[in-house]
């Protein structure tokens, strides 16, 4: 028996735009996410692995974190696992994990480690 996964990584998932970007940037990141989870359900693929970079900062502010934690519900069937990236964590410091977006999600049981 074969178990598949997708993998993706350093989707820096942020609340602010880069210079260069029109559109919606966090929008734009969460409909990927969502597209790909679409994917993986339609695919019986029940394990998406990120490596690493998940956020543009280590700091979430309240709506990435609900808006994140919204999708991850709505795809709870889906595991989804990251390595930590340099802009996961302060100082690239894995014992600063606690209070980052991904230390908060993973203490939420989000699937995230």
């Amino acid at each position: 028996m074969h178990s598949k996964l997708i993998y993706l990584t350093d989707i820096h998932y942020s609340d602010t735009n880069p210079r260069s970007w029109k559109a919606d940037y966090s929008a734009t990141l969460l409909n990927s996410l969502k597209y790909i989870f679409d994917y993986a359900r339609l695919n019986k693929i029940h394990d998406v692995l990120h490596g690493g970079d998940l956020g543009h900062r280590f700091n979430w502010d309240s709506v990435m974190l609900t808006d994140f934690s919204r999708l991850r519900k709505e795809y709870q069937d889906i595991k989804f696992y990251t390595i930590i990236g340099n802009h996961d964590i302060p100082g690239r410091n894995i014992s600063s994990l606690d209070g980052t977006g991904i230390g908060i999600l993973r203490d939420y049981k989000q699937n995230v480690l």
